[in-house]
């Protein structure tokens, strides 16, 4: 749970100094953070039919659609609970707020890292794979 919430620290940080909206900080980090573990879960069959050539979930097309914005709004939803609702958000901050520059930049290399990988892997698979 401490690095879900240190992801969540450092993508608040970055988003925070794009100088054209500040304000939306903290719903850009929601937003991002959970795009990415959206992208994850939806990696895993993925990964399994490009790779191992097995489908391991099968659904009806037309309800597909529907369970696959269901389950975003549900990650969403979960991650705003979790990190900003209420006094979460400054708890969170206050937490990590004492943090080396040194530190504190390894650490954006490895948030960094890990949205590369997030939206990377899903992409390399659309584009180079063939199931």
């Amino acid at each position: 749970m401490k690095i879900y919430k240190y992801t969540y620290y450092i993508l608040f940080l970055l988003w925070q100094k794009k100088k054209d909206e500040p304000e939306n900080a903290k719903i850009n980090a929601i937003l991002t953070i959970t795009f990415a573990m959206y992208l994850n879960i939806l990696s895993t069959p993925l990964i399994a039919l490009a790779f191992l050539k097995k489908d391991l979930v099968v659904m009806p097309e037309l309800k597909s659609k529907v369970i696959i914005v269901l389950l975003l709004i549900m990650v969403g939803i979960i991650n705003y609970t979790f990190l900003a609702k209420k006094d979460k958000h400054n708890k969170i901050i206050k937490k990590f707020a004492q943090e080396r520059s040194n530190q504190l930049n390894f650490s954006k290399f490895l948030v960094f890292v890990y949205l590369a990988i997030s939206f990377g892997l899903p992409l390399y698979i659309f584009l180079f794979t063939v199931p």
